[in-house]
């Protein structure tokens, strides 16, 4: 049985491949290669043709380095409408003096994954805490070996787009290999660059990449919340050349080789010439120019990462600050200014402690931190959930704690007999005429904000719609 695994990264501006092996405790990453991407865009893909005749080769390459065929693979799964909700769940058996055990947690995490989501696929299953009578916020660690007949847990669900985990299936099929595990991009990004201790304290990982900008918080060991914004390096690309008049390409080169983000540390007068392979000008910027577009665009991604990490529950509880990765976090003087924006402390971080030394040198990049994370989780998760790919459940599982079929049709009915009281009362108040002179209305009473969160969270549209304008914003998220 081979020991090697291999995992792809579906990014939007690169596929990569990475192959790892466990040896004396470490994972070491023996092959590593990427390709600018085609068919992905904003994460998902699109074309499915393109992104195969892309990959196949990558695996081909792969399977002679390492002398073995190559059968399977963990991927990586993002999407530009990534959602969260909590859940809650309680398992009921009529013995009170049975047992928890670690298969009744890990059966109760399984079900979450079959709950509806209005056509879409549920990505992660986050454990929050859990209740056995009055003990309350529990770890699943702490579950196994408490005698009770009622276990509750609660949730936090990870919503993205079905068809994307059918197309990736699709694209693996077409490399004759099928899927061993997908998990969420920024949860495998966060294991391969947090350390322990920030995972255990509280921290909040952002992955920059092409198109998508993607956080994670983590608290206690566990992904409290997680967000998608829909831009990203290639929005600072697009603004260069369009505002230089560069080729998409020209203006890449220069964002990666000379870009800053902040004006200030720039000098003045400073002009940058673009020389072609034949030795010809082809063009030339002001640098404080290319500083002031890159520092604008990239205030307003990290406005929007402030916005969505202070307005989390989450917010004042990240004590160790802000983790950055991706293809963007190299842009000189990043973290002074996402550290005077997000009005937190900021570092930088590449997958380097995570795996071993002798690991091939281009895993060791920022931009390597999804696939590795991808073989890092694989091999011992500690952030996901995500089940294999030929296991996940397709209805609620059976055994263990469960309502009995009595018990739920019970619960069932008082559900339905307070909604029709709710129903009957609301429909026989009566509707007083409006008077003459109205008396000024009551406050409305405030609600709960919704849970539901990611790229619908409440007002964040309206946020976006401040950064660009309503019909950008509009397009955007």
């Amino acid at each position: 049985m081979s020991t090697y695994v291999t995992a792809v990264d579906f990014g939007s501006g690169k596929i990569a491949v990475a192959v790892g092996e466990k040896r004396d405790g470490r994972v070491h990453v023996v092959h590593y290669e990427s390709a600018q991407a085609t068919g992905i865009r904003y994460g998902e893909i699109f074309n499915d043709y393109q992104v195969s005749r892309i990959l196949n080769p990558m695996i081909r390459k792969a399977e002679q380095v390492i002398g073995e065929t190559i059968s399977s693979a963990v991927v990586s799964i993002s999407g530009k409408f990534i959602r969260t909700t909590d859940a809650e769940a309680r398992d009921k058996q009529k013995d009170p003096n049975r047992r928890i055990s670690m298969e009744d947690v890990k059966r109760m995490i399984a079900e979450q994954y079959t709950r509806a989501a209005g056509g879409d696929s549920i990505l992660e299953v986050a454990p929050q805490s859990y209740n056995v009578d009055d003990q309350i916020g529990l770890s699943g660690s702490d579950l196994e070996g408490i005698r009770s007949s009622v276990l509750d847990g609660y949730f936090k669900l990870i919503i993205g787009k079905k068809q994307q985990l059918d197309k990736r299936r699709s694209v693996l099929s077409e490399c004759s290999l099928s899927i061993r595990k997908a998990i969420f991009s920024p949860v495998a990004s966060a294991r391969a660059v947090l350390t322990a201790q920030e995972m255990d304290n509280g921290v909040a990982l952002v992955d920059i990449g092409k198109d998508l900008t993607e956080v994670v918080i983590v608290k206690e060991n566990v992904i409290r919340d997680a967000f998608v914004i829909p831009f990203a390096g290639e929005s600072i690309t697009n603004d260069i050349k369009n505002l230089t008049n560069f080729t998409a390409t020209w203006a890449e080169t220069t964002k990666l080789a000379n870009g800053s983000c902040l004006e200030e540390k720039v000098p003045d007068g400073k002009m940058l010439e673009l020389v072609g392979e034949e030795g010809n000008v082809e063009g030339s910027v002001d640098l404080l120019l290319l500083t002031r577009i890159i520092e604008a665009r990239m205030s307003e991604i990290l406005d929007a990462v402030k916005y969505l990490i202070d307005n989390s529950e989450y917010g004042t509880r990240i004590p160790a600050g802000v983790v950055i990765t991706g293809g963007t976090a190299y842009l000189n003087h990043l973290p002074l200014l996402a550290g005077a924006i997000l009005g937190r402390k900021v570092r930088l971080a590449a997958p380097r402690s995570a795996i071993a030394d002798d690991s091939v040198e281009a895993a060791l990049d920022t931009v390597s931190s999804t696939v590795v994370g991808l073989l890092l989780e694989f091999y011992e998760p500690r952030l996901s959930t995500t089940l294999n790919a030929a296991q996940r459940p397709e209805a609620p599982l059976s055994g263990g704690f469960r309502f009995s079929e009595p018990e739920r049709k019970k619960a069932d009915k008082v559900e339905r007999v307070e909604r029709v009281e709710k129903a009957e009362k609301f429909a026989a108040e009566p509707v007083a005429a409006e008077p003459a002179a109205a008396k000024p209305a009551p406050e409305p009473k405030k609600e709960k904000p919704r849970k539901e969160k990611g790229n619908g969270l409440a007002g964040f549209n309206k946020f976006m719609g401040t950064l660009f304008g309503d019909s950008d914003a509009g397009d955007n998220v």
